[in-house]
């Protein structure tokens, strides 16, 4: 006999692989939707979730900063982030406040990035990248992962497409591994 909700059948449980890359393909859609409509460039979107919060929607900081790209509370109630563990208000969040660094100094990404990072006010005061040894260190490594192998490509090569499309093509294996 049925326990609970007549003819109820709980879901299949997904294997840990095939959850990651739905959670993944869902990511995927969700930084493309607010990096172009903020006009942010997409890899600098995946190369700052990287650095903040290794991809854990669930992070929080020593000093507070929450969800994906480690939003401060006074800064998400700026953004209008009701919900910083919710990963699409993060993400969108995230890239607005990006795009308002962006703005703000010029399309410079590594004065931009380091207003994420330290806030634009201290930008401003040191009249560039901010003394900070941990500042320096999110932008260096922000911007290794930015201008160097797409973090898109680095997923591809390890057969974990950010983006499972039913009709693309099975993932590369590189040969010789």
């Amino acid at each position: 006999p049925l326990t609970g909700r007549e003819g109820w059948i709980p879901p299949p449980r997904l294997p840990a692989r095939i959850a990651h890359l739905v959670q993944r393909q869902n990511l995927a859609k969700v930084i493309e939707k607010y990096a172009q409509q903020y006009g942010v460039d997409q890899d600098l979107v995946w190369a700052v979730i990287r650095q903040e919060s290794g991809f854990n929607s669930l992070a929080v900081s020593p000093k507070g900063a929450m969800g994906l790209m480690q939003l401060m509370p006074g800064t998400a109630a700026m953004l209008g982030v009701a919900d910083a563990f919710d990963v699409e208000q993060n993400i969108a969040g995230g890239i607005k406040y990006l795009e308002r660094c962006l703005s703000q100094f010029n399309r410079d990404v590594c004065l931009a990035l380091a207003a994420y990072n330290a806030g634009p006010n201290n930008v401003v005061k040191y009249q560039g990248c901010p003394p900070f040894a941990e500042t320096r260190q999110y932008v260096a490594s922000v911007l290794k992962a930015y201008t160097g192998e797409s973090i898109r490509e680095g997923l591809k090569l390890m057969g974990l497409s950010p983006v499972m499309d039913e009709a693309g093509p099975a993932p590369e294996i590189p040969s010789g591994l």
